[in-house]
C-alpha cells in the first residue's frame, strides 16, 4: 500500500493505493525533495573547507532558509515562509553514513506546513563525469 508520484515531460501524476486521499497536490512532495537536495545558496559552501562548521542563512523566493554544517557536511536545513502562509517550519535532517559519498544516505523532511514527514533512503550513489555520461 502506498502511492507513487511520477514526473514525466514536466507533468506530475499520482497513483494512490492508500485508503485515503493525499490532502494536497502531489507536486508539493516533489518540491520537498527539491528542498532537500537542491543547492539553495550560490557561492562556496562550508563543505569546500575540510572539517568546515558553520551556519548560513538567506531569504530566497520569499522563504527564510537556514543551513547548519558540521565537518563539511550539511546537517540541517530549514525553510520558513516570510509571509507565514502557511505558518510553521519545514525542516530537513541529513545523515551521512557513507563518508566518501557526495549525497547523504538518509534524509528526513518534517513538513509542518502540511503535517507530514518524508523519508528518503539512498542505497547507492553513481557519480557522473563532467559531460553527464
Amino acid at each position: 500500500m502506498g502511492f507513487a508520484i511520477v514526473l514525466k515531460d514536466g507533468e506530475v501524476s499520482l497513483t494512490n493505493k492508500m485508503p485515503i486521499e493525499i490532502p494536497f497536490p502531489p507536486r508539493y512532495i516533489l518540491l520537498d525533495v527539491q528542498r532537500a537536495f537542491y543547492p539553495w545558496f550560490s557561492g562556496a559552501s562550508p563543505a569546500t573547507t575540510e572539517h568546515a562548521n558553520g551556519m548560513r542563512e538567506s531569504i530566497i523566493d520569499g522563504e527564510h532558509i537556514t543551513e547548519t554544517w558540521e565537518d563539511g557536511r550539511l546537517i540541517t536545513r530549514s525553510f520558513a515562509r516570510i509571509d507565514q502562509i502557511p505558518p510553521g517550519l519545514l525542516t530537513v535532517h541529513y545523515q551521512w553514513n557513507e563518508p566518501e559519498w557526495s549525497v547523504p544516505t538518509f534524509v528526513v523532511l518534517d513538513n509542518a506546513w502540511f503535517g507530514y514527514q518524508l523519508e528518503i533512503d539512498t542505497h547507492a550513489e553513481t557519480r557522473l563525469d563532467a559531460q553527464g555520461e
